[in-house]
């Protein structure tokens, strides 16, 4: 006898044979490299530690804040403003810069930031000011 055996009648030649099963004393596929095997019935999965532990001796700290964000938008208002929406954007210096000045004296960073915007505001204001004389001894707005 042949391996695989020919059918009697040739119509079914056309079908394929079943798959070949597995030979005695060959042990099943084991599970991928890096999973664990599953825990006995009953237990949960034991719990993996994130990241790397701590040194002894060592423990974490908070870190100071890198920037003042009221110094930061006091000085992209007072820069912005000078060229367009100085009714605006002038005040909103002022104001951000202030605050971020009151932040910095409680020891947030920015205090350079926040004075520049402050400086930069009184300056926007200053242009809308000059702009409004300006305007008003000309004709005013030409349509």
């Amino acid at each position: 006898m042949t391996y695989p055996p020919t059918p009697e009648d040739p119509s079914q030649a056309w079908q394929a044979s079943p798959p070949p099963q597995q030979p005695y004393g060959q042990v099943p596929p084991q599970q991928p490299y890096g999973q664990m095997p599953p825990p006995p019935v009953g237990q949960p999965y034991p719990q993996q530690p994130y990241g790397y532990p701590v040194a002894p001796g060592y423990g974490a700290y908070p870190q100071a804040p890198t920037s003042n964000g009221m110094a930061v938008a006091a000085l992209v208002c007072g820069l912005v403003g000078i060229l367009i929406f100085q009714y605006v954007l002038g005040p909103l210096a002022i104001i951000f810069g202030a605050i971020g000045r009151k932040r910095a004296n409680a020891g947030a960073p920015g205090a350079g930031m926040a004075l520049a915007g402050l400086i930069l505001g009184v300056v926007d204001l200053g242009v809308l000011v000059l702009a409004i004389i300006y305007i008003s001894n000309h004709g005013g707005f030409v349509y």
